[in-house]
């Protein structure tokens, strides 16, 4: 749904506080769906200018390696979406001596 969402996700990335964590959802995928409703909502999400980023997971996996995050992705109600999670690790508190 954002025309730029590579920039989008290299800013969001960027700006996140340790221990925080970035949500994205990409709708469309539709993989384990019947394929008349695959196509049926294919071109429902269409009106809305919602198309799947076939490249998102290779982005974002390459934004945590690049940034020291973690990723964690998980497809959602039979393939509809993808959720990614982008964490920041918090910061290792010192020993105690």
């Amino acid at each position: 749904m954002i025309p730029a969402w590579q920039q989008v996700l290299a800013e969001a990335a960027a700006h996140l506080a340790q221990g925080g964590q970035l949500h994205i959802v990409d709708f469309g995928r539709m993989e384990q769906l019947p394929g008349v409703f695959k196509m049926v909502l294919a071109k429902w999400l269409g009106w809305f200018g919602v198309y799947p980023r076939a490249g998102l997971p290779a982005a974002a996996r390459q934004r945590a390696d690049a940034q020291g995050l973690t990723m964690s992705e998980h497809g959602l109600y039979h393939g509809y979406a993808l959720h990614i999670v982008l964490r920041r690790p918090t910061a290792a508190l010192p020993q105690a001596i």
